[in-house]
């Protein structure tokens, strides 16, 4: 993976205490320039849900 992506993983223990990955998600960074306004506020009308 380079440097201008994350991945992100959700993670749970099974029911003997191990760490399972339930869902791998992968994301591609963008520079602040690069967000227009209906993002930042879809992103912002999410995060008060």
């Amino acid at each position: 993976m380079d440097d201008s992506k994350i991945a992100i993983f959700e993670l749970c223990l099974d029911e003997f205490g191990l760490v399972k990955i339930v869902e791998e998600r992968h994301y591609q960074l963008a520079s602040s320039e690069r967000i227009g306004i209906t993002e930042l506020e879809s992103y912002r009308s999410r995060a008060h849900q």
